[in-house]
């Protein structure tokens, strides 16, 4: 701003100071007086110069500059809001000491002027010339009331929508725990073990889609949630579910700092889910130095997540897209709900690459 504001040095001369009748048909005169911003040019602390905008916000008909001077020396035409300025003596000379030294002073505050029933938001700059003999100082004043008031309205929407989209999940994760109590009620009345294994088995996961849900509504934006931060606790939550010899395994979990959609966390989290339930229950013979690898990368607008473990990997023939475990069409149904390709394969035990 300082650079294109370089003329300040010649301001005065080009203007020939507005109280002593500037040329009006200069090129600049006719600039300044038709932006809709409020220019004032001060020359050793004194009004010299003001433009039509600056006239009309303090209530003073354009051109009748003893009256805006007596208006400026009374120290009434805009008061700060004190929320916004501190107008201590110290401040004020320090403010002063940088615009003396050619700094730019450069502020969104509140003012108004003594026609303002409110504080309105202004966008102000304080410019000095770089010549050290210079004593001419321009203040810009852009009114962005409109436009502020605007952005807090759209910041307080997208606020109430992050609330009402976590009561949503709120309330699925609380349906959820309704559909997990009744298959707890139905497995208790089974007799077959293998009916009742499955009626456990879908408890179980039902819990898991109810804590991914509450992980949801808890994180402070869903917008952008912390992935890696959601998978690490995901992964905590599946160990206590399960319990046991699961407490070994050792998880690595590598987001690179990525933040998911809401539409894009959900589906990765429950395909997480599923293949670290399928490690716990078939990948290791021994828990001693069991472990499991979770990463995401994006490269050029494409999200790779891989799971892997260090289990005994995949048996001979394994397609997970022809398998009839329940587990793995429920991950093959997600993946497909975000245009996800999935591929597995051995490498020092099963791995999982899911690219969206």
């Amino acid at each position: 701003m300082l650079e294109t504001i370089s003329f300040a040095d010649e301001l005065s001369e080009i203007l020939n100071l507005d109280k002593k009748s500037p040329e009006k048909g200069s090129l600049l005169w006719n600039l300044l007086e038709s932006l809709p911003t409020n220019i004032s040019i001060w020359a050793k602390g004194e009004l010299v110069y003001a433009n039509s905008a600056f006239y009309k916000a303090v209530g003073i008909e354009p051109g009748r500059f003893d009256e805006l001077t007596k208006l400026v020396e009374s120290e009434g035409y805009f008061v700060i809001h004190p929320d916004d300025f501190d107008d201590s003596s110290e401040n004020t000379m320090n403010v002063k000491k940088e615009i003396e030294n050619g700094l730019v002073f450069h502020k969104e505050l509140r003012m108004k002027s003594r026609i303002d029933e409110d504080y309105k938001w202004y966008n102000t700059y304080i410019v000095k010339g770089k010549d050290p003999k210079n004593k001419v100082i321009i203040e810009i004043d852009e009114d962005i009331n409109e436009k502020k008031l605007a952005s807090e309205k759209l910041r307080e929407a997208l606020s109430e929508k992050d609330i009402l989209l976590k009561e949503v999940h709120h309330r699925v994760k609380n349906n959820f725990q309704v559909i997990s109590s009744l298959l707890k009620l139905q497995s208790r009345k089974v007799s077959d073990v293998s009916m009742k294994s499955i009626l456990e088995e879908s408890q179980s996961r039902i819990i898991l889609m109810a804590n991914i849900h509450e992980m949801l509504y808890r994180s402070q934006n869903l917008s952008h949630i912390d992935f890696g931060e959601n998978v690490r606790e995901l992964a905590r939550r599946l160990v206590d579910l399960y319990g046991g010899y699961t407490r070994n395994v050792k998880f690595n979990v590598d987001s690179n700092g990525i933040d998911l959609t809401v539409d894009k966390a959900i589906p990765c989290s429950l395909i997480i889910n599923e293949l670290v339930s399928n490690s716990f229950k078939y990948a290791f013979d021994s828990w001693e130095n069991a472990q499991i690898d979770i990463s995401l990368v994006k490269d050029r607008g494409e999200y790779t997540l891989i799971v892997r473990d260090n289990g005994i990997g995949f048996p001979s023939g394994f397609d997970h897209t022809k398998t009839e475990s329940l587990g793995l069409l429920i991950v093959n149904t997600l993946a497909a709900q975000i245009d996800a390709e999935i591929t597995s394969y051995n490498d020092g035990g099963a791995v999982y690459r899911i690219k969206f």
